[in-house]
């Protein structure tokens, strides 16, 4: 066949074909193309790649969600311990009549302070940036004094509203101390995970740790 005629039957395959050919479309795409019945001038291929990207981007937002699920889990499980342990102290103290309302919720958040540091640095927040430890510690503690300062003033405020006499004073007393220290532990969730212990990603969002 000479070029001619090469040439002529190119031109006589259509516009669709010589599109087709032109840009080297895949041969079952173009047909699947015309089986449709769409315009071949029309057709523009899918982009490589975006399948293979939506899945990734997929799997590492899983990740994320159950590492934060796993996060919120410990910081629970850290602060029941040390709602535990503050709200035994605080009761003891104020129920012996050794201490007011204020300074026995004061001494129990002191308390509880130490082992729920420990443990928010070496086991929730495990993977955060180590390379600070001083600023982390110097927040931590400021974040945990003005939490300590604001329950107990919330505390004794709210025991000074409730009768001495009151049948049930102690438990009121108590449960209004739980109460104040659920709105902080949400409260300083959010202050450690985006502040004091942040954690390192890497570029496709994974966390990962920057130090042993």
């Amino acid at each position: 066949m000479s070029d001619g005629d090469a040439i002529s039957g190119s031109s006589r395959l259509g516009p669709g074909v010589e599109q087709a050919v032109g840009t080297r479309l895949p041969v079952a795409e173009f047909a699947d193309h015309h089986s449709v019945g769409r315009d071949p001038d029309s057709y523009i291929p899918e982009p490589e790649g975006s399948i293979e990207e939506g899945t990734s981007w997929l799997g590492a937002a899983l990740v994320r969600s159950r590492a934060q699920v796993a996060r919120l889990v410990r910081y629970g499980a850290t602060s029941g311990m040390a709602f535990c342990l503050s709200e035994a102290t605080l009761l003891i103290l104020y129920g012996s009549h050794l201490v007011g309302a204020t300074t026995a919720a004061l001494i129990a958040n002191v308390v509880a302070t130490v082992p729920s540091y420990l443990m928010s640095r070496y086991w929730i927040w495990k993977d955060a940036d180590r390379t600070r430890v001083g600023r982390q510690v110097v927040l931590y503690w400021a974040t945990s004094a003005a939490s300590i300062v604001l329950t107990s003033l919330a505390t004794g405020a709210i025991a000074h509203h409730i009768p001495t006499n009151h049948r049930f004073h102690l438990a009121l007393v108590g449960l209004a101390f739980l109460v104040v220290n659920v709105v902080f532990f949400l409260l300083k969730f959010v202050v450690y995970h985006k502040i004091i212990f942040r954690t390192q990603k890497s570029p496709e969002g994974v966390t990962v740790s920057s130090g042993p």
